[in-house]
């Protein structure tokens, strides 16, 4: 998309800025002298950083682009000038692997697939407040990181959608392989592939259990050495800043029927091993309809923005107004990402999991 407009910040002496025509553009920067060094360029970032923590909220995130930034380590470096999401990764459903420092690749889906587009760990109750991403190499075709502003998609769900949300909240099943089973895996193809393990850096039972308890999650574990975790979270959330409701969760994916990469033979596989299949359904346990999820899709789908990574380029997006996906792509591509905390506090859920979750499982 070319079409973009200038856009006047307290950043003008040093950047120039604009937007593109298009109802989830984030705000666009680029410092103004192209030969800035990486460490002048993160001295600049750490002295303008409450307007930049400003621009983020206000715009729901902000690309940076074409930054000096060569390397994970360099980013690692730039996201020390940010608030830390203390949570990491841990217990997270995206297959992924630490680079460096606080830096993690991005998700590990096969290339000729589509990540829909979701907030980070919008699944549980504890998540980042931010996300950065910083690209160092974009792929051949394709490959864009595409954004969509969750108030614009609010707007397009239907009202009898919006009040079973309200009403009922969200219950989520994730299912894992066995401890170690996914060693040596470069990709997957559906995300139940992701072993425990990986998912929560330790194959100690009891410690995954602690750290299910510590993030609103109920582990069961099943005779076959897989663990599946159902979560109860609202399906909104109050933004700790601008105190206003936002979608939160990953219902509108039907991960139990059209997963990415799944054929038909190894999705029914799949789901006969497993006591509760993997899927997101309405919290009293009425599962999402067809239509719902094809209403949802192209309300989203007509929000959604997508433009051309370029080398060094860096993108910030607060982690409850702006959702995030991967295009399809060929060739080499590397994205990484950072999760971040809030310029003003961590990120809480309106309600707790006990709140929400029923006395027992079904």
């Amino acid at each position: 998309m070319d079409c973009s407009r200038q856009v006047s910040t307290r950043l003008d002496k040093d950047a120039e800025s604009w937007k593109l025509d298009h109802v989830s553009s984030p705000l666009f920067l680029r410092h103004r002298n192209p030969d800035i060094t990486s460490k002048a360029f993160v001295d600049w970032i750490a002295e303008n950083r409450s307007v930049i923590d400003d621009l983020v909220l206000e715009h729901g995130g902000v690309v940076l682009r074409q930054t000096p930034t060569q390397n994970p380590e360099e980013f690692d470096t730039f996201t020390d000038v940010f608030p830390q999401h203390g949570g990491g990764y841990v217990g997270g459903a995206g297959p992924r692997s630490a680079i460096v420092g606080k830096v993690w690749e991005a998700t590990k889906m096969a290339p000729q697939f589509k990540i829909t587009i979701h907030q980070e760990m919008a699944y549980m109750a504890n998540y980042p407040a931010r996300i950065a991403f910083f690209c160092s190499q974009p792929a051949e075709k394709g490959g864009e990181t595409i954004v969509a502003s969750m108030a614009e998609f609010m707007k397009g769900i239907p009202a009898s959608v919006m009040q079973k949300l309200e009403k009922h909240g969200i219950r989520g099943v994730r299912n894992y392989s066995p401890a170690h089973d996914a060693d040596g895996k470069s990709t997957v193809q559906h995300i139940d592939e992701k072993s425990w393990d990986e998912t929560f850096g330790t194959d100690d039972r009891n410690e995954v259990e602690e750290l299910c308890r510590a993030r609103g999650m109920n582990p069961i574990w099943n005779d076959d050495g897989t663990l599946t975790l159902v979560t109860y979270i609202d399906a909104f959330t109050r933004h700790p800043i601008l105190d206003k409701l936002f979608y939160r969760n990953i219902i509108h994916i039907d991960f139990a029927n059209t997963e990415v990469g799944a054929d038909d033979e190894d999705q029914k596989k799949r789901l006969q091993k497993q006591k509760m299949p993997t899927g997101y359904a309405f919290g009293n346990g009425d599962a999402v309809t067809s239509l719902e999820i094809e209403e949802l899709m192209t309300a989203l789908d007509e929000v959604t923005l997508a433009w051309k990574w370029e080398v060094g380029d860096i993108m910030i997006l607060d982690n409850l107004q702006m959702g995030h996906g991967r295009n399809p792509y060929e060739g080499e591509r590397e994205t990484f990402v950072v999760l971040l905390g809030s310029s003003d506090q961590e990120s809480k859920p309106d309600s707790t999991v006990e709140d929400r979750q029923p006395s027992t499982v079904n």
